[in-house]
């Protein structure tokens, strides 16, 4: 799953550039990489199925609290140290 948010009117083109340059991943590969919205109330997925890229939409009635960075958090080291080394913390980082 991304960390950082993604313009959610990214489509197919859009979304696996992002893969390639940003995440170092093969769209094509058979991964399934999720995105969320900048609200953290919308999540896409994409991934293929040996026959064509599919991409899933989904509106949350309510953001993903896992999906918000704690203030100030800027490596997945702090957040796991700043949450008292707790390795499910909430927080994806």
């Amino acid at each position: 799953m991304a960390v950082e948010p993604v313009d959610m009117r990214r489509s197919f083109d859009g979304i696996c550039a992002t893969i390639t340059e940003a995440l170092g991943g093969d769209p094509l590969s058979g991964d399934v990489f999720l995105f969320r919205g900048k609200r953290a109330d919308r999540i896409k997925a994409i991934a293929w199925d040996r026959t064509g890229l599919a991409i899933w939409y989904k509106r949350l009635e309510k953001e993903m609290p896992f999906a918000k960075r704690p203030r100030g958090a800027c490596s997945a080291q702090a957040c796991h140290r700043d949450n008292g080394g707790a390795k499910n913390s909430g927080y994806m980082c």
